[in-house]
């Protein structure tokens, strides 16, 4: 199971879970827990995230990720970072397990120097990646804080809330493995809907066809980072003149935000200490 790692301190790295040295599958991680748990020079430099806006509940980081699922994935290759954009499904229990995608094979990050060619079993080796999620998102007006009108000490900021995955990616061009991997995110795309699309719909030669032209791939999750900045360093009056002034914008944008913030964030950090932390 994952491990909590708290504080900005050299005790831990803000805002983290991390396997205890392993992966997904008992295999040991390339990352000693000792690199992933306490801050060392080599260690991962962790996001920006005071512990305000620190989330630590896996239902509410696999619920971003589940109604965001278009990963930001970055890699980086001999001329510098590179991202992409993939449509991701989370694999595993809780924090654990693994994210699964695919890309165009004429996109050469499967050829990445490190990736390695094939492996008898159809897998490459690993490179290490990140893969982004993001949820609601927008400005935030100091004309709606009521401290706005008792003092004036305010400026704007943007609200927010994102998943970092970090771990090992490979891919994968066996056939059987796409076959079962695109049936189920397509089950899962086309849920709900009156006359779901299957991937079996399709001509069997033309799905074969298509097999060939995409490589899979497969982040095997080391650690997480969450970050919901929804205004929880705001006193009790000012959040809720937050939550106004998103329902006034009225767009959808907004709404979203606004919904973020309404089933995620509890009482202001400022209500419960007395002094509300910096804005980050």
């Amino acid at each position: 199971s994952a491990t909590r790692a708290l504080g900005n301190d050299a005790r831990g790295v803000g805002g983290v879970w991390a396997p205890e040295g392993r992966v997904a599958g008992g295999t040991a991680s390339p990352f000693p827990a000792t690199m992933i748990l306490r801050r060392r020079q080599n260690a991962p430099i962790p996001m920006y995230n005071p512990t305000h806006f620190q989330e630590h509940r896996p239902q509410l980081i696999r619920e971003l990720v589940d109604r965001h699922p278009l990963a930001t994935l970055v890699l980086h290759g001999p001329d510098g970072l590179q991202a992409n954009h993939v449509p991701m499904l989370w694999r595993g229990e809780g924090l654990d397990g693994c994210l699964q995608g695919h890309i165009a094979r004429a996109n050469k990050i499967w050829q990445l120097p490190g990736a390695g060619d094939a492996d008898t079993d159809g897998e490459s080796n690993d490179l290490p990646a990140l893969a982004i999620f993001q949820a609601g998102e927008g400005y935030v007006s100091p004309s709606w804080y009521p401290s706005k009108r008792e003092h004036g000490k305010v400026v704007p900021t943007w609200n927010y809330a994102v998943v970092h995955v970090h771990g090992r990616l490979r891919f994968i061009h066996d056939p059987a493995w796409l076959e079962a991997f695109l049936a189920s995110l397509t089950d899962r795309h086309e849920a709900g809907r009156s006359q779901p699309w299957r991937v079996t719909d399709a001509p069997a030669d033309y799905r074969q066809a298509q097999y060939r032209a995409i490589v899979g791939l497969e982040l095997r999750i080391e650690r997480i980072e969450a970050k919901f900045k929804l205004s929880q360093n705001r006193g009790t009056s000012d959040y809720a003149g937050v939550m106004a002034g998103l329902g006034d914008e009225n767009r959808a944008r907004a709404l979203e935000l606004r919904a973020w913030m309404q089933r995620h964030v509890g009482e202001p950090v400022k209500a419960r200490r007395g002094t509300g932390p910096a804005d980050g």
